[in-house]
């Protein structure tokens, strides 16, 4: 029986997604994706947030929940920068400890850094270890 791992269809999802999910499928992993973004999943995920959470983040929460019983684990990267000199809004590098916090009964969560800025060897010893 394989492991399930849950991706969230939000943020970096629609340009990391096919990389992710080859990955994980080589290592033997049933992944399973969030519904499309619809009112009751930003409603969702905002009732968990304080109200000054931006919008992407209150959506991206919403995802989590609803993957939350519906796979073994949570793949929540942390991707610290996406190219030289290029980094991510702060908020985006705490989700996996703010999924933690806030959703009820959440799987555990593979944290993956991604800091492309520090160069491949980097992203390869986070991956591999």
């Amino acid at each position: 029986m394989s492991c399930k791992v849950g991706i969230p269809r939000a943020l970096l999802y629609y340009k990391y997604f096919p990389m992710w999910k080859a990955f994980l499928e080589k290592l033997g992993a049933e992944i399973i994706v969030s519904e499309n973004t619809n009112q009751k999943l930003i409603l969702q995920g905002a009732s968990l947030v304080v109200s000054d959470t931006c919008l992407p983040v209150k959506v991206f929460i919403g995802h989590v929940l609803y993957l939350s019983d519906k796979c073994d684990k949570l793949l929540i990267p942390v991707v610290r920068s996406t190219s030289e000199k290029v980094y991510n809004c702060s908020r985006f590098l705490a989700l996996p400890d703010l999924a933690r916090a806030v959703v009820p009964g959440v799987p555990p969560i593979l944290e993956i850094e991604f800091d492309y800025s520090r160069g491949k060897r980097y992203l390869y010893r986070q991956i591999y270890s």
